[in-house]
């Protein structure tokens, strides 16, 4: 068996559930290795130093189709699929969706959550990659590339999470695990998002400010302030 012959890996995508399947699901699997998040500063081929040659092997990582929406300068969707090909070419893939309205909103409010200033409309235009909209382009280049691939939305999820977790593990062949219906967590309004961007904007204008030489020694103070908001 190729090292890759017993590998399931879930993409993603980010903001579809991901966290409840890495918390609730995947760790409770019998006979089956998890292997959690790698180091996102390191490669992908490290993870073969986690495999096991007696269980299925579990990769979970969202990160994979996930462009760096907080900033810019991360691969596509379609050239990170293509990398994986390229290492793992026999791993099953599992892909999570979302409905596209209710996805870009979500990651939307992640990023003025954190230290986004722009605008929604500033976000879209300037950081987001329309390319990555286009989930019929991205299932069909999966299927392209691998003989397994396993496609569930998040609406089921929250329909449905016993239908939605037993349609993974009929995926893997292995058993249902007892697992905890955790809060789905549904993303505010974007006017509400935007709310929440403008004091952050505000604030960061403040702090600038007191970064001068003479106010130096107060940045410390709204930096901290600003984390305290934001948690």
């Amino acid at each position: 068996m190729k090292k890759d012959g017993n590998l399931y890996i879930h993409i993603g995508l980010h903001k579809t559930g991901t966290t409840f399947l890495q918390q609730e699901v995947f760790p409770k699997l019998k006979n089956v290795n998890y292997i959690s998040k790698y180091n996102r500063q390191g490669s992908l081929h490290l993870i073969t130093t986690k495999f096991s040659k007696d269980k299925i092997n579990l990769f979970s990582e969202e990160h994979l189709t996930r462009q760096n929406y907080l900033d810019d300068g991360q691969a596509s969707m379609s050239e990170i699929a293509k990398r994986i090909h390229k290492l793992f070419p026999e791993a099953k893939i599992i892909l999570t969706l979302r409905n596209k309205d209710d996805w870009l909103k979500s990651l939307y409010n992640q990023y003025a959550r954190t230290r986004g200033l722009k605008s929604f409309e500033e976000w879209y235009n300037d950081v987001f990659d329309k390319e990555d909209l286009n989930f019929e382009k991205f299932v069909k280049l999966l299927n392209d590339l691998f003989d397994d691939v396993l496609v569930l939305e998040y609406e089921l999820l929250k329909k449905d999470s016993d239908l939605f977790v037993k349609k993974i593990c009929n995926f893997m062949n292995v058993d249902v695990p007892k697992f905890n219906n955790i809060f789905v967590y549904k993303s505010p309004a974007l006017k509400d998002v935007e709310k929440i961007r403008k004091k952050g904007k505000t604030l960061i204008g403040l702090i600038r400010f007191f970064s001068s030489k003479e106010h130096g020694f107060i940045e410390s103070i709204f930096i901290q302030f600003i984390k305290w908001i934001n948690r």
